[in-house]
């Protein structure tokens, strides 16, 4: 069966740019994977107009980023790359949510960002626990340049707002971004509005790459050989 992927590059990229202008300077775009469908390297030449940082899956993404883009790894390891390593730029910011996490970072000094919690039951810190990471991640060198809180697609704005205000009243006075994810423009703006003594900044991947629901931008076809009852 042979598939075929249809993009009409210029309503693609008008969607592109809208969204991002919709989010603004705190846009932090994700580069996943298999880049949505598209590759990384497409996405990443695209990212570069829009942010000085994108966000990859694993550390093993890493290495494509372009030496203009500050690569955030969102899944955390305990096996990190070699410091240095062979790639120009800024270094990778890198997610820890577990002492664990920490401990495998100790004598690799760097940005990373704090995972917390949350109801989509993956890694990330309890909020009891925190700050026992922190002092853990200090202690190990590491500089902590932001909280991450990974939401649900399923349920609201008003499910995942809300969720987002209970961490924001337990995260410390302590003026560290927090970074979040699947909210609309409106509602994320919105929130940063009622907590301007907090930086925001929010990650958008599926939204900014298809459009959410999915444009008509993009169109999926096949050759169909046969029919056959099953």
């Amino acid at each position: 069966m042979t598939l075929r992927l249809t993009v009409r590059r210029l309503e693609w990229t008008a969607h592109v740019r809208a969204t991002a202008a919709a989010y603004g300077s705190a846009l932090l775009p994700v580069v996943k994977g298999n880049g949505y469908g598209f590759g990384r390297t497409v996405l990443h030449e695209v990212a570069a107009g829009l942010a000085t940082q994108v966000c990859v899956g694993t550390v093993h993404e890493v290495h494509d980023v372009p030496a203009g883009l500050q690569p955030v790894v969102l899944t955390p390891t305990l096996h990190p790359p070699a410091a240095g390593g062979a790639r120009q730029g800024p270094a990778a910011v890198l997610t820890v949510g577990h002492a664990a996490h920490v401990a495998a970072l100790r004598g690799r000094p760097g940005p990373v960002v704090l995972k917390l919690g949350s109801s989509m039951r993956r890694y990330g810190v309890e909020p009891n626990d925190l700050p026992a990471l922190q002092t853990a991640a200090t202690d190990a060198g590491l500089e902590v340049v932001a909280y991450a809180l990974h939401l649900p697609l399923a349920g609201t704005d008003a499910h995942r707002r809300a969720e987002i205000e209970s961490w924001l009243a337990r995260l410390p006075a302590d003026g560290v971004p927090l970074w979040v994810s699947h909210l609309s423009p409106e509602s994320f703006h919105a929130l940063a509005a009622a907590h301007p003594h907090r930086p925001l900044r929010i990650r958008v991947g599926t939204a900014l790459w298809h459009g959410a629901p999915r444009g008509d931008f993009l169109h999926l076809s096949a050759d169909v050989q046969a029919l056959r009852p099953v």
